[in-house]
């Protein structure tokens, strides 16, 4: 198969992936109302900043999966994926402890708005769902540039078809929430096929202890964030908690180095800013 052929089926595959997975928010708009719909976007916006990365790794990498697929270099392919899983990982986790703990704070800023507690079950939901399609790695890459490709759109119908199913049935009995749990199980289920027909038919693995490590640290920092007393002042609340969850997650993730890429990052971004000092 050609590069051409590799670069429509992947055009084919993002299409489908987005019209499949995008349908929360109409559905929530239809079924709750203009006024949840927005407030579910807004919430569903603020957890896609937990895969800024995963675009520019996914746009860098597929072009050199593809090439690997058609010069047989699966070794190669390997590589890329088990260390993309660790980089997106880390990184998702680390935005997501950032969001946990100032998103009330956020929404304080908002004119004309509310807080309602619930709303954070929302974020944590997607959020996870999130961080679970980004600790699979680029599954979706690797099988739409290789000859199981019909394999990987056939998966995102039929879980296309769950997600309403569910959606119908779970946005009546439990509003928004509703809308996040599809979207969890879907991902859940869609990520766990894809990665036991990756496993068993071409033998990659992108799970590994580095992820155990992230996962570890990542506990560690919401306990001790946890540790923080309320603040009543929304500015102190924000720099209090950023900087604690930044003084925690970036040294242990240094210390533990479950992915050397991202610790060299960290060490040269630091020297960058100690010279310039």
């Amino acid at each position: 198969m050609g590069m051409a052929s590799f670069m429509l089926q992947a055009g084919v595959q993002t299409l489908a992936n987005g019209m499949i997975l995008r349908l929360d928010i109409l559905m929530v708009g239809l079924l709750m109302g203009p006024w949840y719909a927005g407030m579910y976007g807004i919430i569903l916006f603020m957890t896609s900043t937990l895969e800024i990365a995963s675009k520019a790794i996914s746009q860098i990498s597929a072009p050199i999966i593809a090439e690997n697929w058609i010069n047989g270099k699966t070794e190669e392919i390997g590589r890329i994926y088990s260390k993309s899983a660790l980089i997106l990982t880390a990184i998702s986790c680390l935005l997501f402890s950032l969001l946990y703990f100032n998103f009330p704070y956020i929404f304080s800023l908002m004119p004309n708005t509310n807080y309602d507690a619930s709303w954070l079950t929302v974020m944590v939901v997607l959020s996870i769902a999130r961080i679970i399609d980004l600790c699979f790695s680029l599954n979706g890459v690797l099988l739409s540039y290789s000859k199981y490709n019909k394999i990987n759109i056939g998966m995102l119908l039929c879980s296309g078809i769950l997600y309403f199913i569910l959606i119908v049935n779970l946005i009546p009995k439990m509003g928004m929430l509703g809308a996040a749990v599809s979207y969890l199980t879907v991902i859940i289920l869609l990520n766990l096929s894809k990665y036991i027909f990756i496993k068993v038919k071409i033998g990659l693995d992108p799970v590994g202890w580095g992820l155990l490590q992230i996962f570890g640290i990542t506990a560690l920092t919401f306990l001790i964030n946890f540790l923080l007393p309320p603040f009543q002042f929304i500015l102190a609340g924000i720099i209090a908690h950023t900087a604690l969850v930044l003084m925690v997650y970036m040294p242990l993730l240094i210390y533990f180095n479950p992915s050397p890429d991202i610790t060299d990052t960290i060490k040269g971004l630091w020297n960058k800013t100690m010279r310039k000092g």
